[in-house]
């Protein structure tokens, strides 16, 4: 197995793994990171009520888009979807959907054979549909910028 290979195997298992202890973090119902705790307060500011979750996604999805253009913060999964987009020569977008269409069908997988509880509605859908679409687009437009420069 080439060091490539190696490397982007082990970080797509890191990366299920940190994505894990997120959920287990959340799941345990005690408080979330300090990040995430102002993030859900700042939800709670706001008055919106129709359209939040649309809303949330275009924001998150393009500001994220944009942050990876500047290329000073790197997010773990996106950062991935990057530099296998640059290895395959492959844009950005479809990378990052096939990568959520692989996470789909592990889910799959996991809730037939050990019955656990089926966590994908209408909302995981539509992130499904729409996230890769708006981050690529994003981080495109975002590198024509002189911003990312």
């Amino acid at each position: 197995m080439s060091i490539k290979i190696k490397k982007i195997s082990v970080s797509l298992i890191m990366f299920i793994l940190f994505g894990f202890g997120i959920s287990l973090q959340i799941k345990s119902n005690i408080g979330q990171s300090m990040l995430n705790a102002l993030a859900l307060t700042l939800t709670d500011v706001s008055a919106a009520k129709i359209g939040t979750f649309v809303i949330g996604l275009f924001l998150s999805s393009t500001t994220l888009g944009i942050l990876l253009a500047i290329g000073i913060i790197n997010f773990p999964l996106e950062g991935f979807c990057i530099t296998l987009s640059n290895l395959f020569h492959t844009k950005l977008t479809t990378v990052r959907f096939s990568l959520d269409a692989f996470f789909f069908g592990i889910i799959l997988i996991l809730v037939v054979f050990t019955h656990v509880p089926f966590y994908i509605r209408e909302g995981t859908i539509i992130s499904f549909i729409l996230l890769s679409y708006l981050l690529g687009q994003s981080y495109k437009y975002a590198q024509k910028l002189s911003i990312s420069q």
